[in-house]
């Protein structure tokens, strides 16, 4: 199964270009279509989510690296669900691995999530940015950001950069909703670092009634089915914050664990 957001999808098929995609983070898989590939083409992009917005999980960047530039390719990562949150200054995949700053070709992230506002942004080198900025019509024939959008996200940008607690305390709240869910007997798969945390429930049916239950519980939480996910990975899609308190999660805790065994689940 793919997990790239659905934007990265519709670029590859707006490009007009020739595109394949790889099992989610196989390695093996990934090596095998560059070896099969890399002298057909010109160019070859590899194109991964930085961090997998319904898993949670980290794309092995350094592997990534490593192979792209064994079979001269180039790198892009979607960082919409990394900034802010993943590397010692949430500065995201790149320091999470400690890459270097050109190991990775292209950068591109979302001002709607840790920063909290409107539009996007995309770096690169600067060759590159001002290509872009002379042929992508999506940027060439639209209109700008409005002003306070902008403002906004300027101003979350310095906090992120300036403000080392609030990573700290969304990181220990990372750590203990996931310890408080996983000791219930609830399935998180492999997140670990992400504010991103699935709480895996299977049949699409009980994961739109745990979600509702909750919700009447005071707990708001995103139920995500097919074909989102998986058949039968039906999910509670988690985003914790800096914000939550050691009281919000066991409030949490607690009504999963009602709901959880009212359904059967746990």
């Amino acid at each position: 199964y793919h997990y790239d957001h659905e934007s990265i999808y519709d670029g590859c098929v707006l490009s007009g270009t020739t595109w394949m995609r790889f099992n989610h983070n196989d390695m093996n898989e990934l090596e095998k279509l560059l070896k099969k590939n890399f002298k057909k083409y010109n160019r070859i992009i590899v194109i991964v989510d930085a961090v997998y917005s319904m898993d949670g999980d980290v794309a092995p960047m350094p592997e990534i690296v490593k192979l792209a530039k064994k079979y001269n390719a180039m790198t892009m990562v979607d960082e919409a669900h990394a900034i802010g949150v993943i590397g010692e200054k949430g500065k995201g995949i790149q320091e999470y691995f400690g890459l270097k700053s050109d190991d990775i070709d292209v950068y591109m992230g979302t001002l709607s999530k840790a920063i909290p506002s409107i539009g996007g942004y995309i770096a690169g080198k600067k060759d590159l940015i001002t290509y872009l900025k002379y042929s992508a019509h999506p940027f060439i024939f639209s209109a700008a950001l409005p002003p306070p959008c902008l403002a906004s996200a300027s101003k979350a940008i310095d906090i992120i950069i300036r403000d080392g607690k609030r990573r700290q305390r969304l990181r220990q709240n990372i750590h203990y909703f996931l310890e408080g869910i996983q000791s219930l007997g609830f399935d998180t798969l492999k997140s670990k670092d992400t504010a991103i945390i699935p709480v895996v429930i299977g049949d699409d049916k009980k994961t739109f009634e745990f979600a509702k239950i909750a919700n009447q519980m005071g707990v708001f939480v995103c139920p995500i089915v097919y074909p989102a996910v998986p058949r039968n990975k039906g999910r509670l899609r988690c985003c914790v914050m800096a914000n939550h308190t050691k009281q919000d999660l066991d409030t949490i805790f607690n009504v999963f664990w009602k709901v959880g065994k009212k359904l059967k689940l746990i």
